[in-house]
């Protein structure tokens, strides 16, 4: 069974643990009602990191994707990310997924039983392109998830992810949804 890279900070926040596919994730601290309650009203946080990853690197990586994926790629700042899906030639949704720029890098986020058909698809569409594509899972990557009703920022987010952590992971993405 895999761990998360943050593993140990969740067993010392009291974390019980469930299999996910081939990983031991956090199902709750001890009150799932009570957790549930915090997301619902004030913030919470669930550890994605589980989830498949893509790295694509090189100079055309931003370029490579556009043409293949359902939003603008080209728009992307270090540090932003955005939703999008893969489609075949007749529109049909192959996979759906979350990139993010970071250094150098687009990091693709996405559901672990279709990543390495996400890699097949996008090398056969990669052709002269100057990118390179590679699984990350063994890349260090944190991929936390902020849930709640908050005014979400970079800065409230690292300050919650500092304080809660007792740590320094720097916040790549944040997307606020408000709810009425």
């Amino acid at each position: 069974m895999k761990t998360l890279p943050i593993h140990e900070i969740h067993r010392s926040l009291g974390a019980q643990f469930t299999p996910v596919l081939d990983w031991e994730v956090p199902a709750n601290y001890g009150d799932p009602t009570g957790e549930h309650l915090a997301v619902r009203n004030r913030v919470g946080i669930t550890d994605l990191s589980f989830r498949g990853r893509i790295l694509i690197t090189g100079v055309d990586r931003a370029k490579f994707l556009q043409g293949l994926l359902t939003n603008d790629v080209l728009k992307l700042t270090e540090g932003q990310g955005l939703y999008a899906a893969i489609l075949n030639p007749k529109g049909r949704m192959l996979t759906d997924l979350k990139i993010y720029a970071i250094h150098e890098a687009l990091l693709i986020d996405l559901d672990r039983e279709v990543t390495d058909k996400t890699v097949q698809i996008l090398n056969r569409y990669k052709l002269v392109a100057k990118a390179k594509m590679e699984e990350a899972e063994r890349q260090p990557y944190v991929i936390i998830k902020i849930s709640g009703v908050f005014n979400c920022s970079k800065s409230a987010a690292q300050y919650t992810i500092s304080h809660l952590f007792n740590s320094s992971l720097s916040i790549t993405s944040c997307n606020a949804n408000k709810r009425h």
